[in-house]
């Protein structure tokens, strides 16, 4: 019997990083509140968002 790793599942963190946003550029986005995923604030930048979550930078 094997044990295996649980597989990673990308963050908002992650996948904003993959988007090529810098780390200050989302700070400032989360602290302002303006990230979304899938139409709803994002809690925590630690928040999983597996593709297909929709990750948007929703300015007013």
């Amino acid at each position: 019997m094997s044990v295996t790793e649980p597989e990673h599942v990308p963050t908002v963190n992650d996948r904003l990083r993959a988007a090529g946003i810098s780390q200050t550029s989302i700070d400032a986005h989360f602290a302002d509140g303006v990230l979304r995923v899938d139409g709803d604030p994002a809690t925590a930048l630690d928040q999983p968002a597996p593709k297909p979550a929709r990750i948007v930078i929703h300015e007013a």
